[in-house]
């Protein structure tokens, strides 16, 4: 969910759902989604599902709903970014995607990388800024916009000067690999022991390296 208030009805279950929350909604789920005064939500469907993730039909993950401000708030060890995950196969039991928030400040920039693995796509929920693909693509981005890199596709990001850039950004599988173009500028993420909003998170994440995110 980006914006306003629903409720999401299944056999078992009736939830009400926010702009805080995100969910996954396994093969076969029967459901819907109704809202009084309006909601806006972000939908991610992964074709081919059993193919990026064999085990998803013998094991299939459960239908779930999380609270993202609750869950651990991490910080760069080289710059001002931040970053919240949203899906790991240890939140949702399943290695088909991965999702994560990131925070820019105003001026952070990340340094140039590529995925090796798949694709990836970033939507913008706040702020301006300005993405970077290749050695001559230059996009300035704001809410609401969507960003797609294929796999291989050297990129960056920068931050605007007005408050800080917010998106979430997925990649399909989980284990698409980051390579940086500078091996001395690979990212690693320290725990700041505080949620989005400020307190203590749901659960505890040990300092990893970008590319050590199995059993995050």
């Amino acid at each position: 969910m980006t914006d306003g208030t629903a409720t999401m009805h299944t056999a078992e279950h009736e939830l009400s759902v926010t702009a805080n929350h995100i969910g996954l909604l396994p093969p076969g789920f029967e459901g819907t989604l109704s809202s009084d005064a309006g909601a806006t939500l972000l939908f991610a469907l992964v074709p081919d599902v059993q193919k990026l993730d064999p085990a998803i039909s013998g094991d299939p993950p459960i239908f779930r709903v999380l609270d993202w401000q609750n869950e651990p708030l991490l910080q760069s060890e080289h710059d001002a970014r931040k970053r919240i995950y949203l899906v790991t196969p240890k939140m949702f039991g399943t290695r088909a995607i991965r999702g994560e928030m990131i925070i820019y400040p105003p001026g952070t920039e990340c340094p140039v990388h590529h995925h090796r693995g798949g694709a990836h796509f970033m939507y913008f929920l706040a702020g301006q800024g300005t993405c970077y693909a290749g050695s001559d693509q230059v996009m300035t981005v704001h809410p609401g916009d969507l960003v797609y890199y294929y796999d291989l596709e050297p990129h960056w990001v920068k931050g605007g000067t007005d408050g800080d850039l917010i998106f979430s950004e997925f990649f399909v599988p989980s284990a698409v690999a980051t390579v940086w173009a500078d091996p001395s500028k690979i990212c690693t993420w320290i725990p700041t022991g505080l949620n989005h909003r400020g307190s203590r998170p749901s659960r505890i994440i040990e300092k990893h390296a970008h590319s050590h995110l199995a059993d995050v």
